[in-house]
Formats: structure tokens, sequence, C-alpha cells
């Protein structure tokens, strides 16, 4: 299916205002576990996992979750969410405008909880502030707060998708974000 500029925006928006419930994907087939760094500059240790020939690395804390953002590298993996998590600290979103999230986030029925910003934040405030061809799916956020996010680009899931969309599947809102008023 090809989507427009706007077809991406449009499906970014709806995402922002209502839970998706569509198919999930599943990942059950043959896999390999070991344990690596996602990248260099994270100290961080993930086990990973190759499924259909793709590695997954594996988010079980909210310091591995934090280290999707550290560098282009990382912004581009693919990710598997082993167990709940909840942010204890202000959120920083993963991927802005010069560094987007291109690779693939399986949250596999866990949740995050915790989820708010910076007192001011301006742009790009989400779970992923900014993806380009990113897929995200099976996401679940727990009560998330956009109440701090003074940005025009705001969501809780995803704060806005361009330049070749992504994809959105099974995420979904335990409750209806807070949102700034005016």
């Amino acid at each position: 299916m090809k989507f427009t500029t706007i077809g991406p925006v449009v499906m970014c928006v709806m995402l922002i205002l209502t839970a998706c419930n569509p198919m999930s994907e599943n990942l059950e087939s043959e896999s390999h576990l070991s344990d690596v760094s996602a990248s260099e500059s994270n100290s961080a240790d993930m086990k990973t996992e190759t499924i259909d020939n793709e590695t997954w690395y594996y988010i079980e804390t909210e310091s591995q979750l934090r280290s999707i953002a550290d560098s282009d590298t990382t912004l581009a993996q693919n990710y598997i969410q082993h167990k709940d998590i909840e942010l204890t600290s202000e959120w920083i979103s993963i991927g802005d405008d010069e560094h987007p999230f291109t690779g693939k986030y399986n949250g596999n029925g866990y949740t995050i909880s915790g989820l708010c910003y910076p007192v001011g934040e301006k742009k790009y405030t989400g779970l992923f502030g900014y993806s380009k061809g990113g897929e995200m799916y099976n996401i679940t956020l727990i009560s998330p707060d956009t109440t701090n996010a003074d940005g025009a680009h705001n969501g809780a899931i995803v704060a806005i998708c361009l330049d070749g969309g992504g994809s959105y599947d099974n995420t979904v809102l335990d409750k209806e974000p807070s949102v700034p008023e005016g």
C-alpha cells in the first residue's frame, strides 16, 4: 500500500487520538539468542535474538529503552520488549528530525508506564519523537502524561512520521493521555 506524504501524517494523527488495534505481527520462528551491546556508545548489555534473519535486541529495563536514542545506529535496529518497564524520570523522545527512528519496535504485549516530558519540551514529544519508515507495534502505554510538552508535534506513541511514514499496529493506551490546555 503506497501513501502520499499526507497519508503518514493522517495515520499518525489517528494514532495519537485513538488506540489502534489491528493485526499484530507474529514473531514465532527459528531464533538464536546471544548477549551483545546495542552500540559502542551504549554500556547496557542486551540479549539478542535472530528471527527470520533479522537481529532483535531485547528491551528489559528503562536504561535499555532510553539507549535506543543514543545514536543513528541504535535508531535503526530492531527491538522487542521482554518486561514491563516503569520510567522513573522525564522522557526524552526516541528520534528527532535530524536523527529519526528507522528501526522496528515490538512492545510484545508488555507495558510502559511513567511516560512524561520535561517542562517546555519543544518538539517531537512522544515515546517516539520522529519516525522515518520505522515500525512500532504491540505497544501498551499506561497513563501517558504529555502535559509538559509545549511543541507542535506531540503524541503518546509517536509525535510525527514523515518522509517514508512507518507502520503502527496494535498500540494501546490504557487511558487517554493528559494533554496541555490551549
